[in-house]
């Protein structure tokens, strides 16, 4: 539940080693589009022009070392193809992905081994990113005989203090389980640590909690909250779960059709939603105080198709607070506050 007040952002969470560890990753311009193979018959009536599906279209952003960033919206805004492009588990259609300075997009086969072990992720369903005919100590060894980490002495060493750390204790009691016989927060906390085990800088966590049961799903995100700050780790938080983003997120990113339209910390996201896409996402998520009441913002119309983008501000034919410009021209992220920026005609 969202609550009715946050803490200043300068000292929310990890935020202060913004300014002390410096920038790890920058995103500039990222695209991801999906061709579409058609038909012989659907070929002839576009004469020959084939569609792409814009899943991510033109995205800029940068993350601090320790930093942990929500990337929320609708399901289908792109969220979750940027975690896998961050990866290289899609190859970006252009744009750059800079880590440590590094451009990852030029990297490819076996020099993309090394950065493999800074950048991990961590999938949203733990059931199926385990392999159900490996025990918990061979899922967990496999990384480390790929990169040829230690001993076998030494790799059996760091499993049992990365289980540890990941809440797996006592350790003889899982290590030698195979998936099938763990619950599911457990399972999810085995795929922490398979990502945790070669100490990557970099996670992406997508929507690692929305396969759980509700009771379980505030210790994963401890955890996640934990590792960031005590191991300086960079994550990505990926979810449509805002009110889980207030508690874990040092900066919330708020995505509408493969584009970023607002972004900037829990405080001003969750209390002082700027952009018109926002402020009706923030109204759907109820207070943890059934007393107070707020208006809901319905959203006329249905999201547009992504292989035919409406001319202008790609939010318009659902805005209702629409001008003459926003048919005109797709208005680019301004600042408007303090770490605080937001896409649309309103501000600039």
């Amino acid at each position: 539940m969202i609550s009715e007040s946050w803490p200043n952002w300068r000292k929310f969470g990890n935020v202060q080693r913004r300014w002390d560890n410096g920038m790890l990753i920058e995103v500039k311009n990222l695209k991801k589009w999906f061709p579409l193979h058609e038909g012989w018959i659907a070929a002839l009536l576009s004469k020959g022009e084939q569609g792409v599906l814009k899943a991510v279209d033109g995205v800029s952003f940068e993350m601090d070392q320790g930093e942990v960033l929500g990337l929320a919206g609708e399901s289908g805004c792109g969220k979750t193809t940027i975690g896998m492009t961050l990866m290289k588990l899609y190859e970006p259609t252009s744009g750059e992905i800079l880590f440590d300075g590094q451009n990852v997009v030029t990297l490819l086969g076996k020099n993309l081994k090394p950065w493999r072990r800074k950048a991990q992720i961590v999938f949203q369903n733990p059931y199926e990113s385990l392999n159900p005919r490996f025990t918990i100590i061979d899922t967990l060894m496999e990384p480390l005989h790929i990169h040829q980490i230690g001993t076998k002495d030494e790799r059996t060493d760091i499993i049992r203090r990365t289980l540890e750390d990941c809440g797996l204790k006592p350790v003889e009691d899982y290590i030698h389980k195979f998936p099938h016989e763990l619950s599911g927060g457990q399972r999810q906390r085995v795929s922490i640590a398979k990502a945790m085990v070669l100490k990557p800088r970099f996670i992406v966590a997508d929507e690692p909690v929305s396969m759980l049961d509700v009771s379980i799903r505030a210790g994963i995100l401890k955890l996640l909250k934990s590792l960031s700050q005590n191991r300086g780790l960079t994550i990505l938080y990926i979810s449509h779960d805002l009110s889980s983003m207030g508690y874990i997120c040092d900066r919330i990113a708020i995505m509408y059709l493969g584009k970023i339209v607002e972004v900037g910390p829990p405080q001003a996201i969750l209390d002082r939603p700027s952009h018109p896409y926002t402020q009706a996402l923030i109204s759907a998520v109820p207070f943890s105080n059934p007393s107070i009441k707020r208006k809901r913002v319905n959203l006329p119309g249905e999201i547009p198709n992504p292989i035919d983008l409406p001319q202008g501000c790609r939010f318009r034919p659902r805005c209702k607070k629409m001008m003459d410009c926003c048919l005109e021209s797709e208005p680019g992220l301004t600042e408007i506050g303090e770490f605080h920026s937001v896409s649309c005609h309103l501000y600039l």
